[in-house]
């Protein structure tokens, strides 16, 4: 579930990853005017491609921290590029608001009024 490695209880390589990899999109505004050519995205990206590439995964995002524009563009390059670069991979993405994020793979959206906590906690 992400991002709540951000929070570091996991050290495992993918959850330490992830967490690298939300520091750089955090660190520089204008990246998603350069990704495929930023050292560090790449270098980040790449070992998280390289863990999952035969990997059945599901990622689950909290999409929450990726409502601004910026951000949004940040986040469906990346998508874009795991789904490219994985066999197995899943990416389940949860935000409390209407999100447009552009992803050539999407198999299905789904949205849900809200729920109740309980109900919540059933889900996942």
């Amino acid at each position: 579930w992400l991002p709540l490695v951000a929070s570091g209880g996991r050290n495992d390589v993918i959850s330490a990853s992830f967490r690298d990899l939300f520091a750089v999109f955090l660190e520089d505004e204008g990246l998603a005017l350069h990704m495929s050519h930023d050292r560090k995205y790449k270098e980040v990206s790449g070992r998280i491609f390289e863990y999952l590439r035969e990997t059945k995964a599901l990622i689950v995002i909290e999409a929450r921290e990726f409502l601004v524009q910026n951000e949004k563009e940040k986040l469906s390059i990346f998508l874009n590029q795991l789904y490219r670069g994985t066999v197995h991979t899943r990416v389940l993405l949860v935000c409390q608001e209407g999100m447009d994020v552009k992803v050539r793979q999407v198999q299905s959206e789904v949205v849900l009024d809200t729920m109740a906590f309980g109900h919540t906690a059933m889900l996942f």
